[in-house]
């Protein structure tokens, strides 16, 4: 019963933090190294991607004038050298790259997710980029932000995080790749039949 209560607190926090899942694309014909994922934006973030990609990740802009995501690129790939890549297509720093390399448990899901993140200011933004590896595969999130102070994203030890930090955690937690992904979308889509028939 408690891990059902807590299963319930979860979904709804990820409900009020969070968009609904993003539209990624479906597999193509004979399409090789597909990677599907399964995330979660920020509230205020579109679930469609612009038209125009930034190399090969899709740019999903925020919907609102307002809020300190300006846009986030989400990409996948099988090639080893896709956070190169990912690197390559972000501005130059004009501060010093802060790193880190957390590994966290996703809430009920048997599944670790490991995280190479870089955060780094260029002269108007602030970006975050996350790259995820799982097995094969390379996951990256990079979340361009208003000029931003302080953004750790799960810091060691216990730290009350602000609102923005919150929900780009909550966000990265949502990922899933490949198996993963069509399950969580899959269980999504479930709870929320449930929520609307309510």
């Amino acid at each position: 019963m408690a891990t059902a209560q807590a299963r319930v607190r979860r979904f709804e926090e990820e409900n009020k933090n969070l968009e609904d899942p993003i539209k990624w694309p479906e597999k193509k014909e004979n399409e090789k190294n597909y990677v599907d994922v399964f995330y979660r934006p920020p509230r205020g973030i579109s679930l469609a991607p612009n038209a125009n990609k930034n190399g090969s990740l899709y740019v999903f802009p925020r919907t609102a004038a307002t809020g300190p995501v300006l846009e986030i690129w989400v990409g996948a790939s099988t090639q080893a050298k896709f956070a190169d890549e990912v690197a390559k297509l972000c501005p130059p720093a004009v501060s010093i790259p802060a790193t880190s390399h957390p590994s966290l448990p996703t809430p009920f899901r048997d599944e670790v997710l490991s995280f190479d993140i870089t955060t780094f200011d260029d002269a108007a933004s602030t970006y975050v980029s996350c790259i995820c590896k799982k097995e094969n595969v390379q996951v990256a999130v990079v979340f361009r932000l208003e000029k931003t102070k302080g953004v750790v994203l799960f810091p060691q030890g216990e730290t009350k995080a602000s609102e923005l930090v919150t929900k780009m955690q909550l966000s990265l937690e949502s990922l899933g790749v490949d198996a993963d992904a069509a399950r969580l979308r899959r269980a999504f889509n479930a709870r929320a039949q449930k929520t609307h028939a309510k």
